[in-house]
């Protein structure tokens, strides 16, 4: 199956996703590690969750993030 090409975001989705949030907002992940075991991590911008996601064992609630975004 063939993607599509997405359109670029409109300057003001663009801005909203790069603000960062506040406390009440936060997005809540863990990043699970072999000695340490799962760790709770806050996220307060797009940013921290591509870096969640780049982590080697990433766990986040997709339907979360759909609704956070």
């Amino acid at each position: 199956m063939k993607m599509g090409k997405l359109r670029g975001p409109s300057s003001d989705l663009s801005k909203r996703i790069l603000t960062q949030i506040d406390f009440e907002h936060r997005l809540e992940g863990l990043s699970l590690r072999e000695q340490a075991g799962a760790q709770t991590i806050w996220m307060y911008s797009l940013k921290e969750v591509v870096s969640l996601l780049d982590a080697p064992q990433p766990c986040l609630d997709f339907k979360e993030l759909e609704n956070w975004i």
